[in-house]
């Protein structure tokens, strides 16, 4: 099963898809979804600073379905392109922090 595959997971939950995601966002803070993207943008993140890798090898790796993803993400959730990445820590930081390049560091427009 790819990752990116929501139609074939199987009984996961005895709840509705609809019922999960808002039974997540109310006790983790976030939808499904946004938490999913949240965690291949760190990883996306970390591989970055590493270096080593180009841009479709760390998408592929990351859950992404190519680099053209990998760049749209990272202009949504962090407002740079993937290149000016190379240390990952504030990077994550501003995705555990919730910040979108549209809200500022404190997740408030």
């Amino acid at each position: 099963m790819r990752p990116r595959d929501r139609e074939h997971r199987g009984p996961v939950s005895p709840m509705s898809r609809r019922s999960f995601a808002r039974t997540y966002r109310a006790k983790v803070g976030c939808t499904p979804a946004r938490m999913l993207e949240t965690m291949r943008v760190e990883a996306a993140c970390r591989q970055l600073a590493s270096g080593g890798h180009s841009l479709k090898t760390i998408a592929a790796q990351c859950g992404l379905r190519d680099a053209q993803a990998l760049r749209r993400v990272f202009l949504r959730r962090l407002g740079v392109l993937p290149s000016a990445v190379t240390n990952a820590a504030p990077f994550v930081e501003r995705l555990r922090s919730g910040a979108t390049p549209s809200t500022g560091p404190d997740g408030a427009a």
